[in-house]
């Protein structure tokens, strides 16, 4: 007994075809979105740790520029200090200058 090639025939026959192609093409299309999933994440790993190499770069170099900020600091007061016997000896000396 042969099956009648009627549209329906046809109709379900297509619709199982459709089918199948969609199952196959969702198995297909998750498993690009997988890999392409784990290739975004493997790149956005590698940025962070590109991007904490460069923040640990940047937070030694401003260690640094505070250490010798506060070394700057320390002789601008020394020299202050320097500077306001430099002045009394100056007025000192002016003093005894007038004096004779």
């Amino acid at each position: 007994m042969s099956t009648p090639l009627t549209k329906e025939y046809f109709d379900k026959v297509l619709d199982k075809k459709f089918q199948d192609f969609e199952v196959k093409l969702d198995i297909k299309l998750d498993k690009k979105l997988n890999e392409q999933l784990q290739e975004y994440q493997r790149y956005v790993g590698a940025i962070r740790e590109s991007f904490q190499d460069n923040l640990q770069v940047v937070a030694e170099s401003v260690s640094g520029l505070y250490e010798k900020v506060d070394k700057i600091d320390s002789r601008v007061g020394n020299l202050e200090a320097d500077m306001k016997e430099v002045k009394f000896s100056i007025a000192s000396l002016n003093y005894s200058l007038r004096k004779t």
